[in-house]
């Protein structure tokens, strides 16, 4: 029940080209150099990265970060912008939340540390920054990529419009699953001392 009551938050990079496998055939009297038959692909594909957070509620706000890195500043005006507007969105605000980010440099900065405790979001201390095999919103992310790789993306804003309706339809029986088997996930970890996991 606890791990119901969690916001878990991230960000991941989408890309335009890549996400859309594709498969031709010919007859082997034909030239296999014809453009027809081939496929262009880019030194420098089109990338976008996107911040977005999730509960066994639902989803919340998904944003699209502008180009350049991220510096914990930029952060904390993601969070107060849409952090608890998402709650919101979740149906969250009214019960107790826990909020979990990794333990990113820029999650982790004083700003952001500062921002949250001014608003008294609760927080779940010392997640550690390279975790899949225990951060849900990484079988999210995973989710909606595999659903891009059948779509044809000609462009960013294509791309994001796609990523935007998938990220909309996560089936809340999904989003269930994913939290409900945290506790498993927990054993897992533990029992391979760290190690890889299922």
């Amino acid at each position: 029940r606890q791990w119901r009551s969690v916001v878990w938050a991230d960000e991941s990079q989408f890309q335009v080209t890549g996400n859309n496998p594709r498969y031709c055939y010919r007859h082997k009297d034909q030239d296999a150099y014809d453009p027809k038959f081939c496929i262009g692909t880019s030194a420098q594909p089109s990338r976008q990265m996107a911040w977005g957070c999730f509960s066994y509620s639902g989803v919340g706000r998904l944003v699209f970060l502008e180009k350049g890195s991220i510096t914990g500043v930029k952060y904390k005006d993601l969070l107060e912008e849409n952090l608890q507007a998402s709650f919101g969105q979740m149906g969250t605000t009214s019960r107790r939340v826990i909020f979990v980010h990794d333990g990113a440099p820029v999650h982790t900065s004083k700003v952001v540390k500062q921002y949250l405790a001014d608003r008294h979001i609760e927080m779940l201390e010392f997640w550690p920054s390279s975790s899949p095999d225990i951060n849900p919103i990484e079988n999210i992310w995973g989710y909606i990529k595999k659903q891009l790789q059948n779509r044809v993306l000609a462009n960013k804003e294509d791309m994001r419009a796609e990523v935007s309706n998938l990220w909309n339809s996560i089936p809340k029986s999904h989003m269930e699953k994913i939290v409900d088997s945290m506790p498993g996930r927990l054993r897992e970890v533990i029992y391979r001392n760290g190690k890889h996991t299922k």
